[in-house]
């Protein structure tokens, strides 16, 4: 039966990290995140704040592809506040699958280059 993980926490927090392991022992089929959708056609990662919209919308759209065909997916974003990932959940309900939200909070080097002060607002707005 499929599954929806949304795997939340500030970059550097492990989110990536731990959804790559996820997929490789078989817990889930599909893995997105927003960031993935900032990378061009040579494969590169440009940040784009102007973006930012569309490529969440993108995100959305691949995981409820993904749940139509009947795959378990994670979705991992920095989702600091809860509304920010309340229509995943929706959206599992929609599909009848069950859904686990895992908050990350390692304190690794993150990939994308945050500025640290960027990284201690999302901590501070951080809903549990």
């Amino acid at each position: 039966m499929a599954h929806l993980y949304i795997i939340r926490g500030v970059p550097g927090s492990g989110k990536t990290t731990l959804a790559n392991k996820m997929i490789n022992c078989g817990m889930a089929n599909d893995h997105f995140e927003a960031d993935m959708f900032m990378v061009n056609s040579d494969g590169e990662y440009h940040f784009d704040r102007n973006r930012l919209g569309e490529c969440h919308a993108n995100c959305m759209s691949a995981v409820k592809n993904s749940l139509a065909s009947g795959r378990s997916v994670i979705v991992s974003n920095t989702f600091t506040r809860r509304w920010e990932y309340q229509n995943y959940q929706i959206m599992a309900q929609e599909f009848g699958v069950d859904c686990t939200i895992i908050v990350c909070q390692g304190n690794f080097k993150n990939i994308h280059g945050v500025p640290q002060q960027d990284i201690q607002r999302m901590r501070d707005r951080f809903e549990y």
